[in-house]
């Protein structure tokens, strides 16, 4: 399984809402970054991954590179 924010999201058990209200964003702003339809800024990222218990240099070269890679398809 590919390191994504929605697999992660997924493996947790937490639905879109339950992660929007972690995250302190709206639902349909988790889901746009979930789909690639927009990247996180830097706060969205850290609050992100401080509420999925890493550390943002820990893993954000992954997940921006998974974003890159995907949108140079």
């Amino acid at each position: 399984m590919r390191l994504t924010l929605k697999n992660i999201r997924l493996k947790k058990g937490w639905s879109l809402e339950n992660a929007a209200k972690l995250y302190n964003m709206n639902v349909k702003r988790l889901k746009e970054i979930e789909e690639y339809k927009d990247v996180p800024d830097f706060l969205e990222v850290r609050t992100m991954l401080k509420m999925l218990g890493f550390y943002y240099t820990e893993i954000v070269a992954t997940i921006y590179d998974d974003i890159g890679q995907h949108y140079s398809k």
